[in-house]
């Protein structure tokens, strides 16, 4: 899905007036007829007078009811990213879409341990959750505009 829609829907669920976000995404990612889907591992909504909001992978699942990977066509490293997303809604040929900004996690002693835990636990999920799923459920899952 598009980052406009993979916000739309978790700024409906926080019901609050946000601004931003800062979408925590995995070091894999994945080639498709899109660019790159990529997996948000956790989302933190600024609003203008609040401590960020933070919305965790299960809470993503439980929103989308499916694996929400980002579709994305911009340039991607080989490591843990942040997709800035600005909640201002700029128009172009008729398309919606919100500003992005992708921004490389330089490795760090104190916070790659953590992200790694956070993937792995993620990739945990998703196995459980997939394996619930039943084959017409697991057909849905795949690479969708």
């Amino acid at each position: 899905m598009k980052a406009y829609e993979f916000a739309n829907v978790v700024r409906a669920a926080t019901n609050e007036n946000i601004t931003a976000m800062s979408v925590f995404l995995s070091d894999k990612h994945y080639s498709n007829t899109y660019g790159h889907k990529v997996l948000p591992l956790k989302v933190h909504c600024y609003a203008s007078t609040t401590e960020p909001i933070i919305v965790g992978f299960n809470q993503l699942l439980e929103l989308f009811n499916k694996v929400p990977y980002i579709n994305t066509n911009k340039r991607l490293h080989n490591g843990f990213m942040i997709l800035r997303i600005d909640l201002h809604e700029q128009e172009y040929n008729g398309s919606k879409y919100y500003k992005t900004n992708i921004r490389y996690i330089h490795q760090d002693e104190q916070i790659q341990p953590k992200l790694e835990s956070l993937r792995d636990k993620v990739v945990d999920r998703i196995k459980e959750f997939k394996a619930k799923l039943t084959p017409i459920d697991y057909l849905e899952d795949f690479d969708t505009p």
